[in-house]
């Protein structure tokens, strides 16, 4: 199991600093058995027709003509999926959802559930079948390794998907996150959005992803 680095920080003037990850840097850090989770998922998606996969801050969007149909996150240490499904419909069910449709960020894929297990992962791909029954499967799609290899800290922020939350101006970094990134505080982190189409016949827009906080996405799953 690869280690997860906890950072400590110190907080001027009662100001919060912290290291925010990418949802590619947090697929990086997992545990080697959810990444395979995250790549057959993936692979399962994408075996449909006109699908295209975004990654941005907060998640994974997998879309169809600009409609969010899924999107994959992690929250804790656990991979979770977002289906375009009314989850009302599923109450009682053996996929024991969870209603997002509160939370703006989530109001096109509203029914959450958590992929803990290989039980876990065999019912995501069942939704995902349902959300997409509408597609045609690629007779001839080929399945990828979507799995991230290990990354410390400091490589992914150098890669842009690490960065520094805090006013730069207030907040004073402890030596553990200095070495950390080894980069000043007072230099800008530019935000990376990696992006892949896949499975298309014609090129497909993706409609853009706000960049949302993951402390308040977290205490809304909660």
């Amino acid at each position: 199991k690869a280690p997860v680095a906890e950072v400590a920080v110190s907080v001027v003037d009662e100001k919060e600093a912290r290291l925010k990850r990418h949802f590619l840097a947090k697929i990086s850090q997992m545990e080697e058995s959810k990444k395979d989770y995250y790549s057959a998922l993936k692979n399962h998606i994408l075996q449909y027709k006109k699908v295209s996969a975004r990654a941005s801050w907060g998640y994974e969007t997998f879309s169809n003509r600009r409609n969010p149909k899924v999107r994959l996150a992690v929250r804790g240490k656990t991979l979770v999926a977002f289906f375009a499904l009314d989850p009302k419909e599923y109450e009682n069910t053996k996929y024991y959802p969870k209603d997002m449709s509160g939370t703006k960020r989530f109001a096109d894929t509203p029914m959450m559930v958590k992929v803990k297990s290989d039980r876990g992962l065999k019912y995501a791909k069942e939704l995902i079948d349902i959300v997409l029954a509408d597609l045609v499967k690629d007779e001839k799609y080929v399945e990828g390794d979507y799995r991230i290899i290990y990354k410390s800290d400091k490589e992914l922020f150098a890669e842009g998907l690490i960065k520094i939350m805090g006013d730069p101006a207030t907040v004073e970094l402890s030596e553990v996150v200095r070495e950390t990134v080894e980069a000043p505080v007072e230099a800008p982190v530019e935000e990376a959005v990696v992006e892949e189409t896949v499975v298309e016949e014609a090129p497909v827009e993706e409609a853009a992803v706000e960049e949302v906080v993951e402390e308040v996405v977290e205490a809304e799953i909660a």
